[in-house]
């Protein structure tokens, strides 16, 4: 009882600490989509294409002033790029119309929507992206999208430093495909495991359960707690194989310290009734 009421400590320290971190680091990227729309508000595409050099030194300012930032996109309604903090110029020709992330801001104004891992069009990185509907002077009117790159090693780094061995940290969505997850995996988008969606679904704020992962076939005690302000849930997971060997250890331990102890006890006891019987 008091290696599995440690080990849902642990795992509520642990998602104090996951939360927190995951929280900020989607509020400055949401601030920095608020703050791009600011400085492209009133803007035709016209207008940010002719002042694409300028614009492009601003919003690469902001990339690096965020680690967790790769890269931030401005796109028209037809999901073409105007300008990048990365490319200049940014290639016309390029169409981002299909993306998830575009199709859900284009459909819905979802807010501040978070989209599972993609590869780059161009390139081996892989990484998931952040957005925002274009604001223009008309309400309601889609104008086009903001579109902030985030790479999933900035958060399976931070789980690495986290880690004590037998731990499983993951940045996860509402329907279980990974964001970020330490250790990590080549599988991003891999469902979680089956049962996660459900208990997110009949617990949608937190929860704790025990499963086996589809990625590497280990079972785990998974607390998961959602983050604030956005749909995405982070998780802190031990072995369970871990708890049984802890649980194995523990045992013995107080086994080799008490069995001494309770032999000496009852031999002195032995020895003191034999000493009474001659007495008497």
């Amino acid at each position: 009882r008091d290696i599995d009421a440690q080990a849902n400590e642990r795992i509520e320290r642990a998602l104090d600490v996951l939360q927190d971190h995951a929280l900020k680091a989607f509020q400055t990227v949401e601030r920095s989509i608020s703050e791009i729309n600011e400085v492209l508000r009133g803007l035709s595409d016209g207008q940010i294409r002719a002042s694409e050099s300028d614009l492009f030194l601003r919003f690469k300012r902001t990339q690096q002033a965020l680690p967790q930032i790769e890269s931030i996109w401005a796109f028209d309604r037809d999901g073409h790029p105007l300008v990048s903090s990365t490319i200049l110029p940014v290639p016309r020709d390029l169409d981002n119309s299909d993306r998830s992330y575009f199709t859900a801001q284009k459909d819905a104004d979802h807010g501040t929507y978070i989209g599972e891992v993609i590869p780059a069009r161009v390139g081996s990185l892989r990484f998931f992206v952040v957005s925002g509907r274009r604001q223009g002077e008309q309400a309601g009117r889609f104008n086009g999208v903001i579109g902030v790159t985030v790479m999933p090693e900035h958060f399976s780094e931070f789980y690495r430093k986290l880690s004590r061995g037998h731990d499983a940290f993951a940045l996860a969505r509402a329907d279980g495909t990974f964001l970020a997850r330490f250790p990590e995996t080549r599988h991003e988008t891999l469902a979680t495991a089956n049962e996660l969606p459900g208990q997110i679904r009949q617990n949608p704020e937190a929860g704790l359960v025990t499963m086996v992962s589809q990625i590497d076939n280990t079972e785990r005690r998974i607390g998961y707690r959602k983050v604030p302000g956005f749909d995405v849930f982070v998780a802190a997971g031990i072995e369970t194989a871990a708890l049984r060997s802890e649980f194995w250890t523990t045992t013995l331990t107080q086994f080799a310290i008490g069995l001494p102890a309770g032999l000496a006890i009852t031999a002195g006891a032995f020895y003191a009734l034999r000493r009474g019987e001659r007495s008497a």
